[in-house]
């Protein structure tokens, strides 16, 4: 275990130690300040595999972590998508529609333009 490894697992650990899990209600374990945490935490995982890779440092922790950190972001945010189409109305077919509005304009919206303006600059 490299020094890397060691700061990161001190990182994780107190971090840990201040993410609180408490039921909410009978549906859910995790509130909306816990799942933030943790996409966070997974974010700087995703950081800081990004930088291993990049720079070339030899820690064969680090060199991993993305994966997992990847996997743990995308399950969160899965799982707060999820909990919030359930807390829409079952016969209001217009919420769930904006619902989906709303997710295309912040996720889609900026996807496509990123690609249109990298398509452009790549190949013309």
């Amino acid at each position: 275990m490299t020094i890397l490894d060691l700061s990161f697992f001190l990182i994780i650990a107190i971090s840990c130690v201040f993410v609180k899990v408490r039921a909410t209600d009978e549906s859910t374990i995790f509130d909306r300040n816990t799942t933030a945490t943790l996409r966070g935490l997974a974010m700087i995982g995703i950081i800081i595999h990004h930088i291993h890779n990049n720079v070339g440092l030899n820690s064969p922790f680090l060199g991993q972590v993305g994966y997992l950190a990847t996997a743990l972001f995308f399950f969160i945010s899965g799982y707060g998508n999820q909990f919030s189409v359930n807390k829409l109305s079952r016969e209001d077919n217009k919420s769930h529609f904006m619902w989906f509005v709303n997710k295309f304009t912040k996720i889609y919206l900026p996807f496509i333009v990123v690609y249109i303006i990298s398509y452009i600059y790549i190949y013309i």
